[in-house]
């Protein structure tokens, strides 16, 4: 039987680090989608006053939603808080079938998410009595609110999976394994 040497279990151990590190990137979360209130296809009896996408991270204050109502109004506003990213919408908005495109670049890893979903809201539009809101621009950072609602369901990850973190690890690792193996070659 074979004995291990100091140096082999020090290299068996720093290589399943490695190992257990460079898996683990691919399990990292982003921004991704976790609820909507209202949620993806439900039917409502009266127009949301706002539209919440919650997301499993932070937003940046550059997330948005477009939210629009059968005549191709969008929402008035959109706002970031906690998790959340928060449309509100129009009291003159219409009933029908809503369509919603939101998209957020995660203020913990910088991944871009998308995502798309539609709900609707009981009733006819009457399309020729108003003029369409106005195009939502940069989201404002509204105050903190515990508000847990969330929505979007067809999300995307922009994430160009590259294991940024894991690599460079394991350029450390086999750094220090080099200069341990320098030391021991040199007895």
């Amino acid at each position: 039987m074979v004995e291990s040497s100091p140096m082999r279990k020090l290299i068996a151990v720093l290589v399943t680090m490695m190992w257990v590190l460079l898996g683990a990137s691919s399990a990292l979360a982003h921004g991704d989608y976790v609820d909507s209130s209202p949620k993806p296809d439900e039917v409502l009896d009266a127009v949301p006053a706002e539209i919440t996408v919650t997301l499993s991270e932070p937003p940046t204050k550059d997330s948005s939603i477009v939210a629009k109502d059968p005549c191709g109004n969008t929402v008035e506003s959109v706002s970031v808080s906690n998790n959340d990213i928060i449309a509100v919408v129009s009291p003159e908005a219409h009933p029908g079938d809503w369509r919603i495109k939101w998209e957020t670049i995660s203020a913990v890893d910088g991944h871009s998410t998308t995502g798309t979903f539609k709900f609707s809201v009981t009733g006819d539009a009457d399309c020729t009595e108003e003029e369409p809101l106005p195009e939502p621009t940069t989201p404002e950072t509204g105050p903190e609110d515990d508000t847990d609602d969330t929505s979007a369901t067809d999300a995307e990850s922009d994430d160009d999976g590259f294991p940024f973190v894991p690599v460079v690890l394991g350029g450390v690792v086999l750094i220090a394994l080099g200069a341990v193996g320098r030391r021991f070659g040199s007895r």
